[in-house]
């Protein structure tokens, strides 16, 4: 290992083309280049931007990082509103309903409106590279290893091909990530969470609802979440049924389509799931079976020299907060804001210090909601009498208005 600089570094490169890799970029556009920074390189493994990979996700937290960096009439373009979670019982059952903008503090705002969206990963990701200079981002070329020399880090190519030096290497690859394993050096293999989702992307109004809303329904060892992400005809339905499945399932991470409707369709009707969420599955255009992993938090995000890491590579949290991409953009903000402190007469002496500081902000409430995700995914795919007593604890909850509460502290960015 070789010591952090004391110069800010000049030369970064960003392993990854998703919303983390591409936010950081724009971040370090945006607020670094004044401070020194001269080149920043995104490396993508895919020969495009993929943008049928996922699907849709909210943005809360994120969003807020995204008006700061000036998206904030881009946002209001690809983003649907995000008014209303309705959650129930299979039979209907009113569990509880929050009025997400009555209860958005000024911190979830941005010019007094706020800044909660659902958003089409590949809307997001055409926005975040138009707003990059041309030739930021590579495409295909997929960083097989990385390695430091006495004067920078350089990654190695599939192709056998060596890159230039680095002052600064970002590992934004992921939960397969090739940085982090040079900063974990070793650790634990995931471990399967017992809980399978089945993921559908469908035409845009094949799940009737009213414009805006996030509904739930909770059934036997199931829950189903049902929304749509983005606007217009570029948006899409979203149907995520999430279930007790005690056999291993794959983790899909690079979401690979399956040939699973039959199966889906089979387990809506043994979960006695709304008819129309069948309607979705007949209807749709893709669907991906996940199985979720749990994976180890790490005590340190860099290798106290020039490697360092930023969202799923970091922080891999189950899907249960919807808080992924949201925490990995409030990485990228903040881990470019420290850089460009570092410098005589600044806020950090070295690199080092300033990926001590990036980390000290940033790895405990990830780390917590990690702690959150995986229980409530426990929570909520409970079976037998543990569904029951779950219906009755969030139908108390919802009651006392804590479902709100536990969004918010969740979605309000720290950075």
């Amino acid at each position: 290992m070789v010591s952090a600089s004391a110069a800010p570094p000049k030369r970064i490169a960003i392993i990854g083309g998703g919303p983390a890799g591409l936010t950081l970029a724009l971040a370090l556009h945006k607020m670094n280049n004044g401070a020194g920074v001269e080149t920043i390189q995104v490396f993508e493994q895919y020969s495009s931007l993929k943008p049928a990979l996922g699907a849709g996700f909210n943005i809360n937290g994120g969003a807020v990082m995204l008006c700061k960096l000036g998206l904030e009439k881009e946002l209001k373009a690809i983003g649907k509103p995000f008014k209303r979670v309705l959650a129930r019982t299979v039979t209907g059952d009113l569990l509880f309903d929050v009025d997400v903008p009555a209860i958005l503090p000024e911190s979830l705002k941005y010019n007094g409106e706020p800044v909660a969206y659902t958003v089409m990963r590949s809307d997001l990701q055409r926005v975040l590279e138009s707003k990059i200079p041309e030739g930021m981002v590579k495409t295909s070329s997929k960083i097989t290893d990385v390695y430091e020399t006495d004067t920078g880090a350089v990654l190695r190519f599939a192709d056998g091909e060596v890159s230039e030096e680095f002052d600064l290497v970002v590992g934004c690859d992921g939960i397969k990530s090739v940085v982090r394993k040079e900063v974990a050096n070793t650790e634990a293999a995931p471990i399967y969470s017992g809980i399978r989702i089945l993921f559908v992307v469908a035409p845009p109004g094949t799940y009737p609802k009213p414009d805006g809303e996030i509904h739930q329904w909770f059934g036997d060892g199931t829950y189903a979440l049902c929304y749509t992400g983005g606007v217009g005809d570029d948006g899409r339905d979203m149907l995520a049924l999430c279930i007790a499945n005690d056999k291993n399932v794959s983790e899909n991470t690079d979401w690979t389509e399956g040939d699973t409707k039959d199966v889906l369709l089979k387990m809506l009707k043994e979960a006695a799931m709304p008819s129309q969420l069948a309607a979705m599955v007949n209807s749709s255009e893709r669907i991906f079976d996940i199985g979720v992993h749990y994976h180890d938090t790490l005590p340190t995000w860099n290798n106290g020299s020039r490697l360092v890491l930023l969202g799923d590579s970091a922080h891999a949290m189950p899907p249960f907060m919807g808080q992924g991409a949201n925490q990995a953009m409030q990485d990228a903000y903040c881990l470019a804001s420290k850089l460009g402190g570092i410098g005589a007469k600044k806020e950090f002496a070295d690199l080092a210090e300033a990926l001590r500081s990036y980390e000290g902000v940033r790895i405990l409430p990830t780390s917590a909601i990690m702690q959150i995700s995986r229980l409530n995914g426990f929570i909520e795919t409970q079976r037998g009498p543990g569904a029951a007593a779950r219906d009755l604890l969030f139908k108390t909850l919802g009651k006392l208005g804590i479902p709100g509460q536990i969004f918010l502290q969740n979605a309000i960015p720290r950075v």
